[in-house]
């Protein structure tokens, strides 16, 4: 029962970060906040500003993540060009780059605080 309802799921997330661990997009995005967090961890101290950086940092990738399903069911689905899966992988990249202006207007107001 442990592994049906626990260990299974646990095991396909992790499966699904290493997908994601050969993405050029989410390793520039994880690098960016292995960079960023931490200086801002050390400039605030621990506080309400630095936890809604972090939320919208995963805000980020968790669009990323889901911008990568989509790329990979409409490759499937469509190996061809089709304008209707074109379509769908820019609303994915939209998506993500929504997540980023987020994150940076986020961020300027916890530094102009």
């Amino acid at each position: 029962m442990f592994n049906k309802f626990i260990w299974f799921p646990v095991k396909c997330s992790l499966e699904g970060l290493r997908v994601l661990a050969k993405e050029r997009a989410f390793l520039i995005e994880l690098a960016v906040g292995f960079i960023v967090l931490p200086l801002l961890w050390w400039w605030l101290g621990v506080c309400i500003n630095l936890l809604l950086v972090i939320i919208s940092y995963f805000m980020i990738l968790i669009a990323e993540t889901l911008n990568t399903a989509i790329e990979n069911v409409v490759n499937i689905v469509s190996p061809e060009y089709n304008f209707f899966a074109k379509k769908a992988k820019d609303l994915g990249s939209a998506a993500v780059l929504l997540a980023i202006i987020n994150a940076l207007i986020v961020l300027y107001l916890v530094i102009n605080d």
